[in-house]
């Protein structure tokens, strides 16, 4: 196992919001904080767009 990404918090409340909030995301957006491009968060926070059936 390797650490890929790490952040200091002033507290351990502000650690967990931030694990549950990373948790949600899709995996494209983790990976792309994991490469440290960060100018491709603000495409990826974006939701798909429902298909018309």
């Amino acid at each position: 196992m390797e650490l890929v990404w790490a952040e200091h918090f002033e507290s351990i409340t502000e650690a967990i919001e931030a694990e549950r909030r990373m948790k949600r995301w899709r995996r494209e957006k983790k990976e792309a904080v994991i490469r440290g491009d960060y100018a491709a968060l603000p495409g990826l926070s974006k939701r798909k767009a429902k298909r018309a059936t």
